[in-house]
C-alpha cells in the first residue's frame, strides 16, 4: 500500500528558511572619530545609509550625545509598504562595538524584542555602550582614527503592512557561490548567477572589507525583486557590482527605474557614461534644460561634467544633436 503524501505545512517550512520577514547584518566604519567626539555638541549623530528588504528599510549609527561621556548606539526601521501608513516592526537586535586589538573585548549588546512603530516616527532603538569616550581613544577600539560597528537586526514580527517573504542569503544551497567578506559571508546559486553571466562562475569571492549589507540589495535586484528607491551611492553600488560580474542585462533592467527617480536624475550624466547607460543620457539631456529653466537648451558647461573620451558614439550623436537644438533656438531670439 502506497504512502499517503502530505504537503508540509508554511509552518514547518518556514522552520527550515531562518528570517524570512528580513535579516540586517551590516557594518559600519566611523572615521576621524576623535574630531566627531569633539564635534558632538554641534553634530552628535552620525548614521549608516538605508538598507533595503522588500518593504522595510533598516540603518544604524553612533550617537555622541553632549551631555553623556559614553558612546550609544542607535538602530532605524521603517516600513516602505505604500498602502500602509502605520506599521509595527518587532525583531531581536544585536550591537557589537570591535575591539581591533583584542576581539575577545569587543562591546556586545542585545535586544529580545526591540520595536519599532509609526507612532514613533524617526526616533531609534538606543543602546548604550558604557564605554567613555577616553576607555574609546585609549584600549584598542580605535584604529586609524575610526572605530567599528556592527549590527545584526532579525526581523521577527510585523503588523499593520504587509511583508512578503524575503530572500536568506546566509543558508547554504546546492550549488552555491560564496561571498566572502572580512566578518560575513553570504551565499547564492550558482544557477542564479549563471543564468546572468557568461560561462560558469567561480565558487567564492573573497573581498577584504567589512560588510556593510549593500551587497544583499544587488542580489535581490538578480534574483528578479522589485528595484528599490536607491540613492546615488546605492546605485553606483549596485552598477558596479553588475559590471564586475558582467551582468549587462541586470544593468539594463535598472535603467528606467533610475530615470524615473526625480531624486537622481540629476547626477545621472556621469554615471550614464560612466556605464553606458544610454536611456539614462537621453533622460539626463533632457533634464538638463528643465532643471535649470531653459526649455530646449543644453549648453557647454552641461557637456564639460562628463568625461568625453568614455562616451559611446551613440550618446554624442544624443549629445550632438542636442546642442545643434539649443544653437537653432538661441539664434532664433
Amino acid at each position: 500500500m502506497s504512502q499517503e503524501f502530505k504537503k508540509p505545512s508554511r509552518t514547518s517550512y518556514l522552520e527550515k528558511y531562518p528570517h524570512p520577514l528580513g535579516q540586517f547584518k551590516s557594518s559600519m566604519i566611523i572615521h576621524n572619530i576623535r574630531e566627531k567626539i569633539e564635534n558632538r555638541f554641534q553634530i552628535p549623530r552620525h548614521q549608516s545609509r538605508w538598507l533595503q528588504k522588500t518593504n522595510i528599510s533598516f540603518a544604524h549609527g553612533i550617537l555622541l550625545t553632549p551631555n553623556a561621556q559614553t558612546l550609544k548606539i542607535i538602530a532605524f526601521c521603517k516600513s516602505n509598504d505604500p498602502n500602509s501608513d502605520e506599521w509595527d516592526i518587532k525583531g531581536k537586535l544585536r550591537f557589537t562595538l570591535h575591539n581591533w586589538v583584542d576581539d575577545s573585548r569587543s562591546v556586545t549588546l542585545e535586544r529580545e524584542d526591540a520595536l519599532f512603530k509609526s507612532e514613533f516616527g524617526t526616533a531609534p532603538v538606543t543602546m548604550n555602550t558604557h564605554v567613555t569616550f577616553e576607555r574609546l581613544l585609549e584600549r584598542g577600539f580605535v584604529k586609524d582614527d575610526k572605530i567599528w560597528i556592527a549590527t545584526d537586526f532579525r526581523v521577527q514580527e510585523v503588523s499593520r503592512f504587509y511583508q512578503p517573504m524575503v530572500f536568506n542569503y546566509r543558508s547554504m544551497m546546492k550549488n552555491w557561490v560564496a561571498f566572502q567578506h572580512l566578518n560575513d559571508t553570504v551565499y547564492c546559486s550558482k544557477e542564479i548567477i549563471s543564468a546572468h553571466t557568461k560561462g560558469t562562475p567561480k565558487t567564492s569571492f573573497v573581498y577584504k572589507k567589512v560588510y556593510t549589507g549593500s551587497f544583499e540589495q544587488f542580489l535581490d535586484i538578480v534574483h528578479g525583486s522589485p528595484v528599490p528607491v536607491l540613492n546615488v551611492k546605492d546605485l553606483v553600488d549596485v552598477l558596479k557590482d553588475s559590471e564586475s560580474f558582467g551582468m549587462r542585462n541586470v544593468i539594463k533592467r535598472l535603467e528606467p527605474f533610475v530615470i524615473y527617480q526625480s531624486n537622481l536624475i540629476e547626477y545621472l550624466g556621469p554615471i550614464a557614461v560612466e556605464y553606458n547607460l544610454r536611456r539614462v543620457m537621453h533622460a539626463w539631456i533632457n533634464s538638463r534644460s528643465l532643471l535649470f529653466e531653459k526649455p530646449g537648451l543644453f549648453e557647454k558647461a552641461d557637456l564639460e561634467m562628463l568625461e568625453v573620451e568614455k562616451i559611446s558614439g551613440e550618446m554624442m550623436k544624443a549629445i550632438v544633436k542636442k546642442v545643434f537644438e539649443a544653437d537653432k533656438k538661441k539664434s532664433s531670439f
